[in-house]
């Protein structure tokens, strides 16, 4: 017999927790999502939505802030959802293996590819340049414990060795205690192993550990191969941390054409969505000012205001790398596939009445029927690949390899310089070596 055990518990709506509690955790009200409304309820569990807190400075600490929403739990939280309902769910962030499981997940899928091909690309690099003695840098969670024996595994699969191995915590107060021990034993372990090569793969909630590690210590003439992770990197880096991972190789995720975007993106300004939050914030970051009133007081440029009628000009926006979105291309194609299983949906009998005449699914549409219709799509993208998902819900598993180079002038360049295509099973790596691989550190 099977039983089913499910967990009811009444949650205050969030206007109404102060009342509740004298202490503790005070939601930051913000416009992006109303996470908990009157009567609400909380199924199986309760999961930590904030990932870092913010203390008043007073005499006395008047309660926590959650500035911000920790979206790794909250998507598994919507995962699970999903399932239950037998909803189909199109990731365009989900990367773990686990949603894999067409047991518990049989209408998950995503246009993301998942962590064990990068792991797999990133030794696929490591091998074909012949570097056999390594460093690994990982997170201490789940995925970077999966990735340390994975990429462990396959250096050794061609008589390579891990030379060390650490695991960063997350950013917390004792992760901050961990590196003020720590980050000496760290640098020095990397300098006295004579590593040339170390390989990152960390997640970006570990990014302000791991730039805390490099900004008081320069590390040269080392090469720096990581997961897709690092363009989280590079709007925090500053001191030697830019110096030292200057000339970094990463994986990222396949970019593509996106239609129009150009065109939008160049119209999306404060004066054309005025009441538009996330607008807003990202005019903030693209300018390094702030709007009067705005929530942002962190900018580059201590005291400069926004006027709303700066330029979006190329400079800016290379910063940025400009047009080559990588997500905003997964977002692309997940909304294009869901696009493709509706057509193909409406445009088929209804399976339980075969003289039913067509499109007679439109009255009788049922969520977990789409299920069939988008596993079996099939498409081209404007960029001439060939979008569809394997048996376990993923993508083809492809990556471009991109060069990040830091500019004296404080700009960062980011260059394609090979791909990684493992459905491609004769040339699964390509490398183009009349790009400049090697600098500033190294000519070969």
């Amino acid at each position: 017999m099977l039983v089913l055990t499910v967990l009811l518990q009444i949650f205050p709506a969030a206007s109404d927790i102060t009342h509740y509690f004298t202490s503790g955790c005070v939601l930051w009200k913000n416009n992006y999502t109303n996470t908990f409304r009157d009567g609400d309820f909380i199924l199986g569990a309760v999961l930590q939505l904030s990932d870092f807190h913010v203390y008043p400075v007073e005499f006395k600490l008047e309660g926590i802030l959650c500035m911000s929403t920790y979206f790794l739990y909250y998507r598994h939280l919507l995962v699970f959802k999903f399932a239950i309902e037998r909803l189909i769910e199109v990731s365009y962030g989900a990367t773990e293996p686990v949603y894999n499981d067409r047991i518990q997940f049989p209408s998950f899928y995503r246009t993301v590819p998942n962590e064990l091909s990068e792991m797999d690309g990133i030794v696929q690099i490591l091998k074909h340049f012949g570097w056999k003695w390594v460093g690994l840098i990982v997170s201490d969670t789940s995925n970077g414990e999966r990735a340390l024996h994975r990429i462990r595994n396959g250096i050794e699969s061609y008589g390579g060795c891990v030379a060390f191995s650490v695991s960063l915590p997350e950013t917390s107060f004792l992760s901050w205690l961990f590196l003020y021990f720590d980050v000496e034993r760290i640098v020095d372990t990397i300098n006295q192993k004579n590593v040339n090569v170390i390989v990152l793969f960390l997640t970006p909630m570990h990014v302000n550990v791991f730039i805390a590690v490099f900004i008081s210590r320069q590390i040269t003439r080392k090469i720096w191969l990581s997961s897709s992770f690092f363009p989280t990197v590079i709007h925090v880096t500053h001191g030697y941390s830019r110096t030292t991972l200057n000339g970094t190789l990463s994986l990222s995720a396949q970019g593509g054409e996106i239609p129009g975007f150009e065109t939008f993106l160049y119209r999306m300004t404060p004066s054309n969505y005025p009441n538009d939050d996330t607008v807003t914030e990202i005019w903030e970051a693209l300018h390094e000012c702030s709007f009067t009133g705005s929530l942002k007081t962190n900018t580059s440029v201590p005291g400069q205001k926004c006027s709303g009628n700066e330029s979006l000009v190329d400079e800016v926006l290379s910063r940025f790398g400009n047009f080559d979105f990588r997500v905003g291309y997964q977002v692309y194609t997940a909304v294009y596939a869901l696009a493709h299983s509706l057509h193909n949906l409406f445009s088929a009998r209804a399976p339980a009445h075969p003289q039913a005449p067509a499109g007679s699914l439109k009255h009788r549409f049922k969520p977990w029927q789409l299920n069939a219709f988008i596993h079996n799509v099939t498409y081209k993208t404007p960029s001439g690949d060939t979008m569809f998902f394997k048996a376990n819900g993923d993508p083809p598993a492809r990556f471009d390899i991109v060069k990040w180079l830091f500019l004296n002038d404080g700009s960062t360049v980011s260059r394609k310089v090979g791909s990684f295509d493992e459905s491609n099973e004769e040339n699964q790596l390509y490398i183009n070596f009349s790009a400049d691989l090697w600098s500033p550190h190294f000519t070969e």
